[in-house]
């Protein structure tokens, strides 16, 4: 599975994550959002269509309601 995890959730989740992540026989990944935008502040439209666009089906872990243009 890939786990993207938003700016909004501390990056010490998606630390300890990538952790467990490594004692499991199958292959996870585990990417915080300051990783992929090289810091904060990058609006979730952009990084929501990076994700639809790679060859992954990503599990999204935020805070946001996603009710973003409604």
């Amino acid at each position: 599975m890939h786990f993207f995890i938003d700016e909004n959730i501390s990056p010490r989740i998606a630390n300890a994550l990538n952790h467990l992540a490594k004692l499991c026989s199958e292959s996870h990944t585990v990417l915080h959002a300051r990783e992929v935008n090289g810091g904060p502040g990058m609006p979730d439209e952009v990084w929501l269509e990076q994700l639809k666009q790679s060859d992954k089906t990503w599990v999204i872990l935020s805070k946001d309601r996603f009710q973003k243009g409604v």
